[in-house]
């Protein structure tokens, strides 16, 4: 395929992240990434390879923290678009990032594991200005999750961000995961007149693997979900994993196919890699829903 082709979501965690988070919240992601055959040293590298493999590009990558990651990806600036970890309170910390570290976004912000409310324009107003004075958008993860934190879904919601998108039309903004993953197309609906909201389609087939694996998700899940995104990594891989896939991908093309009817030109191709999403699997789901269109399957990716 011609054309530019670019991940708009993806993370990566510092080297020093023990000394920023903590040792045990280190450990823990280091455990993870292993999985992938990755680690904390590797995920340049994995990254990379993973890229070149499936044909992409570019990678937006979600940097925490910000200072380590830029270290990081110096030797290969040209491949990663960073979008920074902030507290939305500091809008120095933004132009910290954009102007000495090259920065050009907002890293995914979750308002309920924040404890945020996103239209507290008292609070916010700063943030919101300086990001458009450095013309840079906002990255929203609005659906309240434990796991990342959240405890008050009062806290997110589709209403709220409405509220900024209605006073600052000039702010862009992305939002992870195609907004809610029980009701996708409520969220699409939420923000189909705002040109300045754009959805990544990363996380989509994530939440259909676990779907799938429920009630036998638990404390196992996410090792459950890596036998089926990188069979390749391990000794024993799912007898279905064919099959699940297969059905995963359908379901997961069938739900874009539609988000397409309504903002097909504020679409973008995304994985949630390394951990919860593979650029091949993600890619073929883009194929499938628009493979009868190259212009607009090129456009999304």
């Amino acid at each position: 395929m011609n054309g530019l082709i670019i991940d708009a979501h993806s993370h990566m965690w510092g080297r020093d992240l023990a000394k920023h988070r903590g040792k045990k919240h280190a450990e823990f992601l280091n455990s993870k990434l292993e999985m992938v055959g990755s680690s904390l040293d590797g995920q340049v590298d994995f990254l990379i390879h993973m890229m070149d493999k499936a044909g992409v590009d570019k990678i937006l990558t979600y940097a925490n923290p910000t200072d380590s990651v830029a270290e990081m990806i110096s030797a290969h600036r040209e491949r990663f678009i960073p979008f920074a970890i902030i507290d939305l309170r500091k809008p120095e910390e933004l132009e910290y990032s954009v102007n000495s570290l090259g920065f050009k976004g907002v890293a995914e912000v979750a308002p309920a594991a924040t404890h945020l409310y996103i239209d507290d324009f008292e609070l916010l107003d700063p943030l919101y200005k300086r990001a458009i004075d450095l013309d840079v958008p906002i990255s929203w993860h609005l659906k309240d999750s434990f796991l990342m934190g959240g405890s008050r879904s009062v806290h997110s919601g589709d209403f709220r961000l409405q509220e900024v998108c209605f006073k600052y039309p000039q702010l862009k903004h992305i939002v992870c995961h195609l907004g809610n993953p029980d009701n996708y197309l409520a969220s699409i609906a939420a923000f189909s007149g705002y040109q300045n909201v754009y959805f990544d389609l990363s996380g989509i087939s994530t939440h259909l693997f676990v779907r799938m694996m429920i009630p036998q998700w638990g404390e196992t899940g996410h090792s459950r979900l890596q036998q089926y995104l990188y069979p390749e990594k391990g000794s024993n891989p799912p007898a279905d994993h064919q099959e699940v896939v297969s059905k995963v991908k359908s379901m997961a093309a069938q739900i874009v196919r539609e988000a397409s009817n309504t903002v097909q030109d504020r679409l973008m191709f995304a994985t949630d890699s390394p951990l919860s999403g593979r650029e091949e699997i993600e890619m073929d789901i883009c194929r499938d829903a628009f493979g009868h269109d190259a212009d607009l399957l090129q456009h999304i990716l």
